[in-house]
């Protein structure tokens, strides 16, 4: 079963307009309230709400939803993503074999690994909602006949809103003093506030929140002529990116914003650089004419962040890749099937996570899984020939090398920036501009 998704033909009957409507402004609205207030909403519920629309939306804007809501998976409870990944399925069905043999394949690794080494403690649910996030991951990046423009859109207003949840969620449990401090960071995963709790809320690690950040930055200042945005939703997407980024006050994002202004300049024609700077300057005025102290705050903080004594091991990280890189070396029994991903901290009896994307691949899923990603890419690079301007690279490689400073496996969440920087290379540059009828 296949269904061809890039018809642009389509009309909506006004029954249909209006499920459309409703399924999207309840998944909002019912969001806004379990996180701007004080509601402490079951989180089986919320996500069997949510996946509603996945069911009874028409198929014409089915694809739509499911990209406004993947990025949205890191604050709802894993059954929402295994639903999504199934709704795909049975809906859509399968465009390429490959959709099922990668998560298949990585997923029959894990199982094995986690009998072999953890039974004690190894959760069938976890492995289960760890197989969702792969399927989807694979089944979007591999996906045909598709509108990569629309869906590309999507993803970012999905982005864009998560992020709006969660630090709209930190204001409720904090206070804007406390966000702008630099020791915060914006991450109040751990907070011990009174209304804190970690259950079903948009509340994540900074690094985390940087990542989706520089995504989005990256993404909207690289497509938008291609996505077709409005100024406006440019300049409101840019702010949300830029905001949630300061707020984390994380060096690395520092280095990839300056990077993108970098690539955009070298790759861009001279009248992108001028829209570029326009789109820039604007939001950048608007930020600070809107509140000094908040601009004034986030210099400062950023500049005693470059001064930590931690800068030199970067907040710790290479003594975090030189302690795996030796235990792996040590164990020569994980070398072909890695130490998998779900438990990998125990096996490897280290107390901090690891802090680079790609040492997560070779540590947790070994030399077969290396092959599978090299494979992958491969596959993609076919299904991805097009012609294309060199700015579009740009978004993938900012989000290749901020991968490098957290995990990509582990939160499984982490995987999906790299479906924001794969859509941004795979849209022609011939195609979806704002002259072309």
């Amino acid at each position: 079963m296949s269904i061809v998704l890039n018809n642009k033909s389509f009309q909506l009957s006004n029954i249909q307009k209006n499920i459309t409507i409703l399924s999207f402004a309840i998944t909002i609205l019912l969001l806004i309230y379990q996180e701007w207030t004080h509601a402490e909403l079951n989180s089986l519920m919320v996500a069997v709400i949510l996946s509603v629309p996945l069911w009874v939306l028409p198929k014409q804007v089915f694809l739509y939803y499911v990209f406004f809501s993947i990025p949205l998976t890191f604050g709802i409870h894993g059954l929402f993503c295994l639903l999504i990944y199934l709704s795909l399925l049975l809906r859509i069905g399968v465009t390429n074999k490959l959709q099922i043999f990668f998560p298949v394949a990585f997923i029959t690794f894990e199982t094995i690994n986690c009998i072999i080494h953890v039974p004690q403690i190894a959760e069938l649910s976890k492995i289960v909602v760890y197989f969702s996030f792969l399927g989807v991951l694979f089944y979007a990046l591999l996906m045909k006949n598709i509108e990569i423009n629309k869906l590309l859109k999507s993803f970012c207003y999905g982005v864009g809103f998560g992020l709006l949840l969660l630090y709209g969620r930190v204001l409720i449990i904090s206070s804007f003093n406390e966000l702008m401090e630099v020791s915060s960071r914006g991450d109040f995963d751990s907070y011990d506030g009174p209304l804190h709790s970690r259950e079903n809320h948009f509340i994540a690690n900074a690094n985390y929140i940087a990542y989706f950040s520089i995504a989005l930055l990256s993404t909207v200042i690289c497509t938008y002529k291609y996505l077709k945005l409005h100024w406006i939703e440019i300049v409101i997407l840019v702010a949300i990116a830029i905001l949630a980024g300061s707020f984390t006050y994380s060096r690395t994002w520092v280095l990839c914003t300056a990077l993108i202004i970098l690539l955009y300049f070298v790759m861009s024609g001279f009248k992108d650089k001028i829209v570029f700077v326009f789109i820039l300057t604007t939001t950048i005025y608007c930020i600070a004419s809107t509140n000094s102290e908040l601009s004034n705050s986030i210099f400062s903080g950023f500049e005693s962040r470059f001064e930590e004594i931690g800068f030199a091991t970067a907040g710790n990280r290479t003594t975090i890749f030189d302690d795996y890189n030796k235990f792996l070396f040590a164990h020569p029994e994980y070398w072909l099937f890695g130490t998998g991903t779900i438990y990998y901290n125990t096996i490897c009896m280290q107390v901090s996570s690891i802090h680079n994307g790609t040492q997560q691949i070779y540590v947790c899923t070994g030399i077969i899984g290396i092959l599978l990603f090299v494979t992958l890419l491969f596959k993609l690079k076919v299904l991805y020939k097009n012609k294309k301007n060199l700015v579009q690279w740009i978004p993938l490689i900012i989000i290749f090398f901020f991968d490098q400073s957290v995990q990509s496996l582990s939160p499984s969440y982490l995987l999906f920036p790299f479906i924001m920087g794969a859509y941004a290379l795979r849209i022609e540059s011939t195609e979806y501009l704002p002259n072309k009828q």
